[in-house]
């Protein structure tokens, strides 16, 4: 990714929670920065096509909880790309994105913190219909 990519990436970009120390917000940054540069295709989310038996080992309330808008598995990571409600100073950017490592340990769910705009390398439909 080109100097220029990165820190359009990183642009206003906020951990999660947005006190997170300093150790969590590297991190967070690490991962985000990764998973940026990626060609990843979404999913959507939709009440009405999801998965009785769930997804990633987790019920629709927990997506509908956390304003999920897609997933994605890719390269052994499974992710959740969030889209809040509410948005902008005070509160978080628009997008926020979690993820975890693709297994069946019940591995737990990771932030990579809140961006104001989605990653160019990122393949994510319905942003006109929602």
């Amino acid at each position: 990714m080109s100097d220029e990519l990165q820190a359009e990436s990183m642009a206003e970009w906020e951990p999660m929670p947005f006190d997170a120390n300093i150790v969590q917000r590297v991190q967070q940054q690490m991962v985000y920065k990764r998973l940026a540069t990626l060609s990843i295709r979404w999913t959507l989310v939709k009440v009405e096509t999801f998965p009785k038996d769930g997804l990633f080992g987790k019920d629709l309330a927990f997506f509908t909880g956390i304003d999920a808008f897609a997933h994605a598995s890719f390269e052994n990571e499974d992710m959740v790309l969030i889209r809040n409600a509410w948005h902008g100073f005070p509160d978080p950017p628009e997008w926020g994105l979690i993820a975890r490592p693709r297994s069946s340990d019940g591995s737990k769910w990771q932030p990579c913190g809140y961006f104001p705009k989605l990653p160019s390398a990122w393949i994510v439909p319905g942003l006109d219909e929602a």
